[in-house]
């Protein structure tokens, strides 16, 4: 089996707000511009999950939004490293849209890579796993 990837999306971010939650978990919030597919769009996401052995272990929501108005909602899941220069985190997602454009992504599994800086600007690649 051959692992086959294409960039579908670029976006550059900031993390907007940092809680620990009643129960130990670390939500984090963060919102970005670029691009999905070619298309302007803005991103919007919050992951929660915790600190365990120096890996941040977590799932997320979040919605890209087009500037036409179409939105593509994500499910996600991570593992995020930290370092002194800040962290970078991978993981996969599946999308729902009704968008006819980005309808493809309803398919599809995601493959994402965000780096953060230690100012808590990032920048995020999404690749759709064909």
């Amino acid at each position: 089996m051959s692992l086959s990837l294409e960039l579908i999306a670029e976006f550059k971010g900031k993390n907007t707000v940092h809680r620990v939650l009643p129960d130990g978990q670390i939500e984090t919030s963060c919102q970005g511009t670029g691009k999905i597919m070619g298309i302007d769009a803005m991103i919007l996401c919050t992951t929660w999950g915790v600190m365990s052995e120096g890996l941040f272990m977590g799932e997320g929501t979040g919605i890209i939004t087009t500037m036409a108005g179409e939105t593509v909602t994500l499910q996600m899941s991570s593992i995020g490293v930290p370092s002194r220069n800040g962290g970078i985190s991978r993981g996969a997602s599946t999308q729902a849209t009704a968008s006819d454009v980005l309808m493809r992504l309803n398919k599809a599994i995601c493959l994402h890579e965000y780096k953060t800086d230690t100012t808590d600007n990032w920048d995020g690649k999404i690749w759709e796993w064909k």
